[in-house]
């Protein structure tokens, strides 16, 4: 359900109001709904990002995407920060409004300096989470290989749910501060599993690794062997 628009306190029908006065009380009002809705419309890219990570990590088609998720979220973002500056721009009221050229020029660099900020601050935010659904959807797709793979029969599904539950323990909840491979090697490590990195070499994130360096990261590692190597270096 929609949250109800801020009241200001004002009827725009009040006789009190000059008619520049009401005009920018509707104007207010719609201005609150549109940032409400660019705000949802931020809030539902996000909740598509999950459902077709999770989609993905169980074999199933999730929700087609319209385009590129970070190209949207950053449009509809962008909207919403302009829509802000406006409303506040109205409830500044007339007076404010005419104060001099130079106040206003200051009044709008200054805006739109803190528009900037916010938009990247709120970018960054929605950056992250994809990137954390996306690569906790990576580790679990690369450790139910494993599983899948080298364990015995009667071992899978115990280990299987021994492996979603500790994906969804608090301490896993940093996804995006680290490569993949150090999530794939912690939670081996616990289910007393060895990683076998030859398994993964051709996924998407262990070619972002390699290109990267990704910090501990094997493929890491094995890029800078090759790159020692083709330079006529050894590894001694």
């Amino acid at each position: 359900m929609n949250a109800p628009v801020p009241q200001s306190g004002f009827d725009d029908a009040d006789p009190a109001l000059s008619p520049a006065e009401a005009r920018a009380l509707r104007h207010g009002r719609v201005l609150a709904r549109l940032a409400e809705i660019g705000m949802e419309m931020a809030e539902a890219l996000g909740r598509e990002a999950r459902a077709r990570a999770e989609a993905a990590e169980a074999g199933e088609a999730g929700p087609a995407a319209a385009g590129d998720p970070g190209l949207a979220f950053s449009r509809i973002a962008r909207a919403v920060r302009l829509t802000l500056a406006l409303e506040a721009r109205l409830a500044e009221g007339p007076a404010e409004r005419a104060s001099g050229p130079e106040v206003e020029a200051r009044r709008e660099a200054e805006a739109a300096r803190r528009a900037r900020a916010e938009d990247r601050a709120l970018t960054e935010r929605v950056g992250r989470n994809i990137i954390a659904v996306n690569n906790q959807a990576a580790a679990r797709k690369a450790i139910e290989t494993l599983i899948e793979t080298e364990a015995e029969a009667c071992d899978i599904e115990p280990l299987l749910d021994a492996l979603a539950e500790r994906l969804n323990e608090p301490t896993e909840a940093d996804f995006a501060d680290r490569p993949v491979s150090e999530t794939i090697a912690r939670i081996c490590a616990d289910l007393g599993l060895r990683p076998d990195w030859g398994l993964w070499r051709d996924e998407a994130w262990a070619g972002r690794e390699a290109e990267t360096r990704a910090r501990g990261s094997p493929y890491a590692a094995e890029a800078r062997r090759k790159a020692r190597w083709a330079a006529g270096w050894d590894d001694g």
